[in-house]
């Protein structure tokens, strides 16, 4: 079976950037209000003097090779598309010999399967137990806007320009803006391949046998698309005509695509500021600890082939592996990790070029304010989750099961939601 590929519409390729980055968590975050401080627990103004003299004397060794009370612990929150890996605990202590000495922290990897994930991530936000470091999800509760509205995530602006300077370098300053909430960067995005192009793959031999392959060649509209997949349609009634990554199903007209919830989101951060943001900024700028995220232990989980490439050491398999993850899009850079095996070696500097040669959306540090529709999200999540396995499987008619979709969206607040997402976006772009 031969497939060629066609850019849609021949658009330009454009980056989407909101995923997955990096925030801290505080009583006083990014659209949120602080608490007063205890003036019990505020020490006297010469007690303060003396401990900061003593401090400065000090300061430079101990960060340096700090006691182990001053190591510095925070929590590192991901999920995981399988179980939790068997070496997880040997891939952080590798970590750990990293961090301590050379930024005073000591790092915990807190993993939870996927399924679990927001549920998880939920309970530890709301119940205040430890949390430095954390994966959002795309839409729901556990997402980059769903957690910033709750005004946990401390605006990262003085940070960066503190402790993430190669950082900011490494990612660009525009692409900082994408998790800029209400004037303040609250997040760092995951720094990967985004920039895409709609593409549309067909099969050779049905074009040919259909007299489609110029017709197919052409296509610059979803009309023209259309006109294309009502032909397999009608004659091959035992093949979809269309599935993608967001829509699966025999999808006939045009009114029938529907996009739904198609975004990554970020990785967030807790009480440790400064310490938490060095290591984000190792995880954007140090090949070790990238690699030791996304492959584990070298001659333990992986070996070096010599030619720019990596593989599984011998007898070791993605089955017995005690840590095999492949999910880079997870940890900050994927663009300084180890090539895997069968791809080209300059595979990640090239798709690299690419995106920083991508035009950037004109609406790149645009970000939704729901704080005043908290109460339509969970509303609204629960009805694309109810509706969304049918109509993406094509399982379901869409002529029937769509209209019954957007009337139970509205139903939700979908309307008042969309539309006051609308007035936000016109006013950012009048701004901008």
């Amino acid at each position: 079976m031969k497939f060629f590929s066609h850019v849609g519409f021949k658009g330009k390729t454009t980056a989407a950037f909101l995923a997955l980055s990096l925030g801290m968590i505080s009583l006083s975050g990014c659209g949120g209000s602080g608490q007063p401080a205890d003036t019990s627990k505020t020490a006297s103004a010469s007690q303060e003097a003396t401990e900061g003299s003593a401090a400065a004397e000090n300061s430079a060794g101990q960060a340096a090779s700090g006691t182990e009370e001053d190591i510095a612990q925070i929590v590192v929150a991901y999920p995981t598309n399988g179980t939790i890996p068997q070496d997880l605990e040997m891939v952080q202590d590798a970590i750990n010999e990293i961090t301590i000495p050379e930024i005073n922290t000591e790092v915990e990897l807190f993993t939870v399967e996927v399924g679990s994930y927001t549920q998880q991530m939920n309970l530890m936000l709301s119940s205040g137990e430890k949390l430095d470091c954390m994966l959002t999800f795309p839409g729901g509760s556990a997402s980059y806007s769903g957690v910033t509205t709750q005004g946990v995530f401390i605006p990262l602006d003085d940070l960066l320009e503190e402790y993430g300077q190669q950082l900011t370098e490494t990612v660009g300053s525009d692409i900082l803006q994408a998790t800029t909430y209400q004037g303040s960067i609250c997040g760092i995005p995951a720094y990967y391949d985004v920039a895409e192009s709609v593409i549309w793959y067909m099969r050779e031999d049905l074009l040919e046998k259909y007299g489609l392959t110029e017709q197919a060649q052409s296509v610059k509209s979803f009309d023209d698309m259309e006109a294309v997949l009502t032909v397999i349609a009608e004659n091959e009634s035992n093949i979809s005509p269309i599935a993608n990554a967001y829509i699966g199903g025999a999808i006939l007209t045009t009114s029938d695509y529907y996009f739904l919830n198609g975004f990554d989101d970020p990785v967030q951060f807790d009480r440790l500021g400064d310490n938490t943001l060095q290591f984000a900024n190792m995880m954007y700028t140090d090949e070790r600890i990238v690699n030791l995220l996304n492959y584990g232990v070298e001659d333990v989980h992986y070996v070096d082939n010599g030619d720019g490439t990596i593989s599984f050491p011998e007898g070791v398999t993605q089955e017995n592996s005690g840590y095999y993850t492949f999910t880079y899009w997870f940890y900050g850079n994927g663009f300084i990790r180890k090539v895997w095996e069968g791809n080209d070696p300059d595979l990640l500097a090239e798709r690299e070029q690419v995106l920083k040669d991508t035009p950037k959306s004109q609406s790149l540090a645009f970000s939704f304010d729901q704080t005043d529709y908290s109460m339509e999200m969970p509303q609204i999540n629960n009805v694309i989750e109810q509706y969304r396995p049918g109509i993406e499987s094509g399982s379901v008619d869409p002529e029937t099961e769509i209209p019954r979709f957007l009337e139970a969206l509205s139903a939700a607040g979908g309307d008042k939601y969309l539309a006051a997402y609308q007035e936000q976006l016109d006013a950012y772009y009048a701004e901008n």
